[in-house]
C-alpha cells in the first residue's frame, strides 16, 4: 500500500492498459462525468498520451475501487518498498 502525499502522486506513472482494465465495462462518458474531466481526457490517459493529475488519479481509484498500486507501471515498484507499511 502506498502512503504518499499529493505532490508525490504527480510523479507516479500510470500503466494505460491497467487503467483501461480497471474501467471495465463503464463508458468513457460516465467515468469522465464522475471524475470531472472530458471523455477525451480519459481516453488519452488510457492510451498513454497523458497522465492524470494526482486529484484525478485519486478520483479514479475511488471510482474503480482499486488501490493505486493496481494502476502503476512496473517502473513504480520501488515506491511499494519506499512507502510500504511493512
Amino acid at each position: 500500500m502506498y502512503i504518499c502525499n499529493m505532490s508525490e502522486l504527480e510523479n507516479i506513472k500510470i500503466d494505460p492498459a491497467k487503467l483501461r482494465a480497471a474501467r471495465g465495462d463503464r463508458k468513457l462518458s460516465e467515468v469522465a462525468r464522475v471524475v470531472g474531466v472530458s471523455r477525451q481526457n480519459i481516453s488519452n490517459y488510457e492510451k498513454g498520451h497523458n497522465q492524470p493529475s494526482a486529484v484525478i488519479l485519486a478520483r479514479l481509484c475511488i471510482l474503480y475501487k482499486t488501490p493505486i498500486e493496481n494502476l502503476v507501471t512496473p517502473d513504480e515498484v520501488f515506491l511499494q518498498k519506499r512507502y510500504s507499511l511493512a
